[in-house]
């Protein structure tokens, strides 16, 4: 009787644990909450094809957009929790929008997992190469000198290179004028043109008109300097101590999903993006592989959840 009873209390204990080392016997689905083709859905598919071969199932890509990504996250959020529904999140997604929307379906803190990061995209302090700085602290004093006459453009209202522009104004105590645009690449335009004069934008976008000569950057907003951009300085280097901004982007799973396979996840993860031929494939798309294990990633997003969400506050942006 005893021997039956201690086989059934084990049986339990070493249940999750097993669990996860014969995940996954079906294919998993990635959601990415954006159309097909957009940069979400290029990283999804880098990693979903890496992770596959790692686990040795199908890692399918599932597009769905809508709602400005809100109907992909929700999804997830109300997936079962077993580690066969996985979301690529980002920082916009979880650190942001939540502060911006008026109701959301559900609650990233409560309702989401966070597993691994997968990319950081470096963000690089751009402007006209007529504005007179060549230098974060030669730009923060001519800002100064010219209270409100400066532009900075974004590729929208609440996006992530609007929230890094208004913590740039916010941390150097400028006055720059926000200009929002329909997305990135009509304000890499206007930069060009001198429409207006500064910009905060993806390495991807950078890269090209950095060479081309149409452009000077001053620094990237990366914590260290970026694989990308070497010669650069960080904001942090530069003049403005503590300051960091970018984006990143990560897998999170639903809530309940056991501990085991969360670990699992991370560690298959982290394997398959830390290899030459990863880094390399993201280097070439403009981004930055990003590692990190599962405690330090939710350390991550609540630290970004509460610095997004006290400038949101202290700026008083409103989205309407």
């Amino acid at each position: 009787m005893f021997r039956i009873l201690f086989c059934i209390i084990g049986s339990f204990l070493v249940t999750p644990s097993a669990s996860a080392q014969q995940y996954p016997t079906r294919p998993v689905r990635l959601i990415v909450a954006f159309a097909p083709g957009g940069a979400s859905d290029v990283l999804a598919r880098l990693l979903a094809q890496r992770l596959g071969d790692s686990l040795d199932q199908s890692v399918i890509v599932d597009n769905r957009p809508s709602a400005g990504g809100i109907i992909g996250t929700d999804l997830v959020a109300k997936a079962a929790p077993d580690g066969y529904t996985l979301l690529l999140g980002s920082a916009a997604a979880f650190a942001i929008t939540p502060h911006l929307a008026t109701k959301l379906p559900y609650d990233t803190r409560r309702d989401f997992v966070p597993i691994a990061p997968f990319t950081r995209l470096t963000f690089v302090l751009n402007v006209n190469p007529k504005v007179d700085a060549r230098s974060v602290k030669d730009l923060i004093a001519l800002a100064k000198s010219r209270p409100g006459t400066l532009n900075i453009g974004s590729a929208g209202n609440g996006t992530t290179t609007h929230m890094v522009g208004e913590l740039f104004k916010h941390t150097a105590g400028v006055d720059l004028v926000h200009v929002p645009y329909k997305g990135a690449g009509p304000a890499m335009i206007d930069l060009i043109s001198g429409q207006i004069q500064v910009l905060f934008d993806a390495a991807i976008t950078t890269l090209p008109q950095l060479k081309a000569g149409r452009i000077r950057a001053l620094a990237v907003g990366s914590p260290e300097r970026s694989a990308l951009f070497p010669a650069l300085p960080t904001i942090n280097e530069a003049g403005l101590p503590g300051f960091t901004a970018g984006n990143w982007f990560g897998i999170f799973a639903p809530a309940k999903v056991p501990a085991a396979l969360v670990r699992r996840l991370n560690s298959e993860i982290s394997k398959v993006i830390d290899t030459p031929d990863a880094r390399e494939d993201m280097l070439r798309r403009g981004v930055e592989p990003l590692i990190m294990d599962q405690e330090k990633f939710r350390e991550l997003v609540a630290t970004e959840y509460e610095r997004y969400g006290n400038l949101v506050k202290v700026a008083g942006i409103k989205i309407n």
